[in-house]
């Protein structure tokens, strides 16, 4: 218990109150496409989006991170313009197992958590990953909260990812459009039709790209716990109309 106490202050004290310079911040839940964003933003302005960094597009700088602890002076600044990107919590669970399981780290797990983490069996891990405070309940506690945010506007994964995702092509045209909007950005709806057209795949990070992906995964047992732990997030993110899935 006083490991885990540790654990969380150690995550939620890095450079919480960072100053950054920004108009309009794009900030994204990890493992939730935030590649797919990037890559998005690129084409759409013609211009290099990275993590971390901040673009001037069209007068406006616009800054791109994931919802880090550290940018707690963005995430609670309601004098500034979001954009939130979030993915089916279960899917971004499983692809942050993977994740894991490759680079062998996560931000604010500690050696000792990793070392066990990548000790256990497949089943062991997903348990794991619902329960660890410094994981997927972090984030989506952080973005259940400012989903009712009045200078947010939320994006979802499964609205980006296009057919080839297992989405729409329709609504990934959509939220490219608004996309654009957002960004002041003049576009044609033939140029939308590119875009989409281009986005899947050939990212840093990509592995499969898939929506529901978790049914693969989770047994009756992590159906379960992950309802105990994160059911009201699936709900209020409009994935579950209840906890009956």
């Amino acid at each position: 218990m006083v490991k885990r106490i540790l654990t969380i202050l150690i995550f939620f004290s890095i450079s919480c109150y960072a100053d950054f310079s920004y108009d309009l911040a794009i900030l994204t839940i990890p493992k939730s496409g935030t590649h797919l964003l990037e890559k998005s933003l690129g084409l759409i302005t013609r211009q290099e989006f990275k993590l971390g960094q901040t673009v001037l597009i069209n007068g406006k700088l616009v800054l791109f991170n994931h919802l880090w602890p550290e940018m707690n002076s963005v995430i609670y600044n309601q004098n500034k313009f979001k954009v939130i990107l979030f993915r089916d919590p279960r899917d971004a669970l499983i692809s942050q197992m993977f994740w894991m399981e490759k680079q062998k780290t996560w931000p604010g797990a500690t050696k000792n958590q990793i070392d066990a983490f990548l000790s256990m069996p497949e089943y062991e891990k997903i348990n794991f990953l619902i329960d660890i405070p410094v994981g997927m309940f972090y984030y989506f506690n952080l973005c259940s909260e400012l989903l009712d945010d009045s200078q947010v506007i939320a994006f979802r994964f499964e609205d980006l990812v296009g057919p080839e995702g297992g989405g729409c092509r329709l609504r990934q045209e959509e939220t490219l459009k608004k996309l654009a909007l957002i960004l002041g950005q003049a576009i044609t709806t033939n140029e939308i039709t590119e875009i989409a057209l281009q986005l899947f795949g050939n990212t840093k990070t990509f592995r499969k790209g898939q929506i529901d992906i978790w049914k693969q995964y989770f047994s009756d047992e992590h159906k379960s716990l992950f309802k105990k732990k994160m059911g009201e997030y699936l709900i209020k993110l409009g994935y579950e109309k209840d906890n009956q899935w």
